[in-house]
């Protein structure tokens, strides 16, 4: 009974005896049904307490990632920032293709206030406010330095945008590497489960055993020990997984907890051969495309200095007025006199450094140079890009052999392990040949596992390296492997 059911029944109770018979039914049943919908309602608490639980989990599957990454992760939201830096940049840069105004004005207003003493004429006086506005417009006809300018700064973008590119598929690659890892924690977490439930039973068939005078004392102690290794192992897993958890988290930039698809499979087969992959390696690679613009940035940079001792011609025009009112140099003050006026200027005119001791050609020769060593980065960069594509096609095609043997593997030690517990039942064999067949299982059962996952860590490796997307088709590339394991792997 909660606490406002038993309220409403001592209130109830205090008026048992002042009140009449249809009152006092009234009171009853209104307790009861009180009683009754509190009852329901903890029932159903408790029955979707684990709902309840998950509705604060951030549910994630390998597919969000890149969206959670671009929304959430704090590096890419900085190197979006260099995106719009890059921008703005630009734009200050095709500005200058355009003419400039300016707006002048001297004195808003302007206080003339004097006098002047002369012993050979008249002394004179000023007391004026004047205001002097002027607008000059100019208009850079031939600037050497412009083009190379607005060229390099359309490198820079392209160079900031491809940086942004290149650091969100590290960090992609990076993430679904960790989503990897968590699935296979959590498997490896019931893979120790079910290794501490064979445990268990071992435990309670040595303990029947011994007491119907079959078995040892020898076994139960044996059984036993093995018991603690495995619960102990499973604490070890579980504290894989939280460790896993906390690091998808770190780089997913969550603060909730998450909850993944359990279900740790292939996410994919690579149709590609090796020479398919090696091309669309160095065709979409986006590193490689960044050396090319930075080699076009610095020779960019280095024309911008080089042509600084070449003539710049321009355009200017100034229109100039003044406004005044009072006297200026007057014998007498006449605060109602008037005066204003306008002149125009238009010129064409040139600006030359002609010479600067060698500064501008030495330090357009210092980028020339810079531009060329590119050259050497971009042939090096292909160099590791093809070693790295080659290390994960080979690591491919050696775990797709792994991951049949090891299949192959975990059916035979399952069936080594119910025909050992049967030999164990039937008084053949010992517990420690059962403890040693359970072992194995559990050792191919972590062998199974991992192939798995470093199956997909070396697909997400190749699809980084290449620019290319896996299939879902398995039946594809099949001189990849022999044929009798086609049908394994395509049914993992």
């Amino acid at each position: 009974m909660n606490l406002h059911s038993f309220k409403s029944i001592r209130f109830f109770g205090t008026f048992f005896f002042t009140s009449k018979p249809i009152n006092l039914v009234i009171i009853l049943f209104y307790s009861l049904f009180i009683n009754i919908n509190f009852l329901h309602s903890k029932e159903f608490v408790i029955k979707n307490e684990g709902d309840y639980k998950n509705l604060y989990k951030t549910k994630i599957e390998l597919e969000d990632i890149e969206k959670l990454l671009i929304k959430n992760n704090q590096e890419l939201l900085s190197l979006s920032k260099l995106i719009e830096s890059s921008a703005f940049n630009l734009k200050s840069k095709l500005a200058k293709r355009y003419p400039s105004i300016d707006l002048d004005i001297n004195g808003l207003p302007q206080f003339l206030n004097g006098q002047v003493k002369n012993n050979k004429r008249f002394n004179t006086k000023s007391s004026q406010i004047s205001v002097n506005p002027s607008l000059s417009l100019n208009w850079d006809i031939i600037d050497p330095q412009r083009g190379p300018e607005i060229k390099a700064a359309k490198d820079s973008l392209q160079i900031a945008k491809n940086n942004y590119l290149i650091k969100r598929k590290d960090l992609v690659q990076e993430a679904r590497s960790r989503f990897h890892n968590y699935q296979k924690s959590f498997e490896d977490i019931n893979s120790a489960k079910n290794i501490l439930r064979s445990s268990k039973l071992s435990l309670n068939q040595s303990e029947a055993r011994l007491q119907s005078g079959l078995g040892s004392k020898l076994d139960v102690l044996e059984a036993k020990a093995q018991l603690v290794r495995d619960n102990q192992f499973l604490e070890d897993k579980k504290e894989d997984f939280f460790k896993n958890e906390v690091l998808i988290k770190e780089i997913l930039n969550l603060k909730k907890d998450i909850q993944i698809k359990k279900d740790h499979r292939i996410i994919g087969y690579w149709p590609y051969t090796l020479k398919e992959s090696l091309k669309n390696g160095l065709i979409n690679n986006i590193s490689l495309e960044n050396i090319n613009f930075q080699k076009s940035l610095k020779k960019n940079e280095s024309n911008i200095l080089l042509n600084d001792n070449k003539p710049f011609i321009f355009i200017s025009n100034t229109f100039s007025s003044s406004f005044a009112r009072g006297s200026k140099l007057a014998q007498f003050i006449d605060n109602d006199e008037k005066e204003n006026g306008y002149s125009n200027t238009l010129s064409l005119n040139l600006s030359w450094n002609i010479f600067d001791g060698g500064e501008s050609r030495n330090s357009s020769n210092a980028k020339t140079k810079e531009s060329e060593a590119e050259n050497s980065n971009f042939l090096n960069f292909s160099n590791i890009l093809e070693k790295d594509i080659l290390n994960s096609y080979s690591s491919l095609k050696s775990n797709k052999k792994r991951l049949v043997s090891t299949k192959k593997e975990l059916d035979y030690m399952k069936e080594a392990l119910r025909l050992t517990r049967l030999k164990y039942e039937a008084g053949i064999t010992n517990l420690r040949e059962l403890i040693s067949v359970q072992k194995d299982l559990a050792k191919s059962r972590e062998n199974q596992i991992s192939a798995v996952a470093i199956f997909n860590l070396n697909i997400d490796k190749l699809e980084r390296l290449t620019g290319l997307k896996p299939s879902n088709n398995c039946y594809v590339n099949n001189a990849l492997i022999k044929k009798d394991y086609l049908s394994t792997i395509c049914n993992l």
